[in-house]
């Protein structure tokens, strides 16, 4: 139901961005990861607590995911978010295979 990483790793981010709920505990100190300037007690936790209430909150139902993070934070990541990479990749390599 949520995925949890342990630091600002890419699983998480691939998560929100599939619009799944992705967390993060950091605790490198990485204050300079643009997730964590702007989003530090939403989807970043340096605390294990604040991680684990959040956590709870989100499986009751208490807070919606998806309206930790803007739609437009996340489009700066990945442009084309509209879920259809598995097309864009058949169809580049269906077009190298005819081509070659």
């Amino acid at each position: 139901d949520i995925v949890v990483m342990w630091n600002m790793a890419t699983v998480a981010t691939l998560a929100l961005l599939s619009s799944k709920c992705g967390l993060y505990y950091e605790t490198t100190g990485n204050i300079y990861h643009p997730l964590v300037n702007k989003y530090l007690g939403k989807v970043v936790f340096a605390k294990w607590p604040d991680l684990i209430a959040q956590i709870h909150k989100i499986l009751k139902g208490e807070i919606d995911f998806r309206a930790l993070i803007d739609e437009e934070f996340l489009e700066s990541y990945d442009k084309c978010r509209d879920h259809g990479a598995l097309n864009r990749i058949r169809d580049h390599l269906t077009s190298s295979l005819n081509r070659g």
